[in-house]
């Protein structure tokens, strides 16, 4: 599918080069000899872009709007790729992502939008809550600021101190909160609304479990609170704005990727073949996992290595949609303490809080309960979901007009939501998953300084679109932060 022409000046782009560094510490040329597979053939394109979401779409705007001949490849039937919505009575509900963290003048998204005259949402108040307990009683807000203020006062200046230890052990997240339970003055019910603060704070946030969240990288992607907005239409509005006028090819699925020193390939299931001088590869971290794309010659070990072991997660949304209104419309949340660490049911988002025209509660669910819930039905998640409401606001809360359950774990597409440190990955793990392979980029969240974010897979794409156009001299652009290694495999893959 082509997109229609819609030129836009390369300069709008170029603003966000200032701030921008390469990262891509190990990187390395391909000799043609070690690809068999690949064959000889002149290139089609300067470059192709293997996915539509975020990242892909921005560098292949900016590419094309720099003169360059470039398609993107796309799985599936539209771009946007984790950003999706639904279509609801006043408006529509993010189904993938939907913050724009950080979300003020100056970011890149922010400004993106901005520029494309989409309407903002106001800002998302993580403060502003209504407690229940886990029986669906109301809570107590002075007990819920008790637990609060010993989390604060004791669990994170104990894992400030082990992230300001010089060679110190990463943990995860779990042992940590475990000690602080073990020492802390609370009530029974405190351990419950403290359940709920970590795993707003932590584990809904980064969509893993604390078993796996490292301790030494907690502060190294997204924190709460933080300033964050969403768009009016949905994150997919920005997408399809920034993708007019590129040439992309929806339900193209890549299946392999050969590279050698002069040339890249890509092979798709319906058995057709593209080649360009240079390729972006933009997947999802959870597709990279899978193998479900082969590389010839294979990626080099610490690239493999880096894959295997980032932490990739699970956020999936049961969305309910009202005629009216029944809880209180006035709290961005409603929270649900918890005697575990499942966090099932704990959350309610009000979209009606930021979107008045929009009547619709959105529970958020992550890592393995999130798991546990795709292998329902969705008239089971639908059903379960409704009794926990009704034992929240009574017998008498209506039925939902639309409901909608996400299963990212089940999307052929992502193999889940998006990535996280682990415990053990380094502060550059990122840049492994940068680094680019003689004449392959990679692009996504889960390359970029700031991961887990739209923001950070939309700097990703400036910045292989950036690392192109210096290498063909389009560009006047210094990577003269990378190591000397990443400048030479730039100078060879040139």
């Amino acid at each position: 599918m082509t997109h229609a022409l819609s030129r836009r000046g390369v300069a709008l782009w170029l603003v966000f080069a200032a701030s921008l560094a390469v990262a891509a510490d190990g990187a390395r040329a391909v000799p043609a000899a070690e690809v068999e597979a690949a064959p000889v053939a002149e290139e089609q394109y300067d470059v192709i872009i293997v996915g539509a979401g975020m990242a892909g779409i921005v560098a292949a705007r900016m590419l094309t709007d720099a003169g360059l001949r470039v398609t993107v490849l796309e799985a599936r039937e539209r771009v946007g790729g984790r950003l999706v919505a639904l279509q609801v009575p006043g408006g529509a509900i993010d189904q993938g992502a939907m913050w724009i963290h950080g979300g003020e003048a100056g970011n890149a998204v922010y400004d993106a939008a901005v520029e494309a005259n989409l309407t903002l949402s106001p800002r998302q108040n993580y403060g502003s809550l209504t407690l229940f307990d886990a029986q669906g009683a109301r809570s107590s807000p002075a007990s819920y600021l008790r637990a609060y203020t010993q989390l604060n006062s004791r669990l994170i200046p104990q894992m400030a101190a082990l992230r300001a230890t010089p060679g110190a052990p990463d943990t995860s997240l779990a042992a940590e909160y475990s000690a602080f339970l073990d020492s802390a003055t609370l009530s029974p019910q405190q351990v419950d609304q403290a359940n709920v603060i970590m795993h707003t704070r932590w584990q809904a946030l980064l969509n893993g479990n604390i078993t796996r969240l490292s301790v030494l990288r907690l502060n190294d992607a997204k924190v709460l609170p933080a300033v964050d907005v969403m768009l009016e239409g949905g994150m997919p509005a920005l997408a399809d704005e920034l993708a007019q006028g590129l040439d992309v090819l929806l339900d193209t699925v890549v299946t392999g990727i050969e590279h050698s020193a002069d040339l890249v390939v890509v092979r798709t299931e319906g058995g057709e073949t593209f080649t360009a001088k240079h390729a972006v590869v933009t997947l999802p971290l959870g597709l990279l996992k899978s193998g479900a794309v082969a590389f010839t010659p294979a990626l080099p070990e610490e690239k493999a290595a880096a894959i295997d072991s980032m932490g990739y997660g699970l956020l999936d949304k049961a969305i309910f949609v009202f005629n009216t209104s029944f809880w209180d419309t006035g709290s961005d949340f409603l929270l649900r303490e918890m005697p575990d660490w499942s966090g099932r049911w704990s959350v309610f988002l009000n979209y009606q809080k930021l979107f008045p025209s929009v009547k619709a509660l959105v529970a958020i669910h992550v890592a393995d309960t999130a798991l546990a819930l795709e292998g329902m039905s969705d008239d089971e998640v639908v059903d379960e979901g409704m009794a926990v409401l009704r034992q929240m606001y009574g017998p008498d809360v209506p039925e939902p007009i639309q409901t909608s359950v996400t299963r990212w774990a089940a999307d052929p597409f992502s193999a889940g939501s998006y990535s996280y440190f682990a415990v053990g990955n380094p502060r550059n793990m990122t840049r492994a998953l940068a680094a680019p392979v003689g004449r392959l980029l990679f692009a996504g969240e889960a390359t970029s300084d700031k991961p887990a974010s739209v923001l950070g897979a939309y700097l990703s794409g400036v910045r292989e679109a950036e690392r192109i156009l210096t290498l063909r001299g389009d560009g006047n652009y210094s990577y003269g932060l990378a190591p000397p290694s990443v400048e030479a495999a730039l100078q060879a893959a040139g």
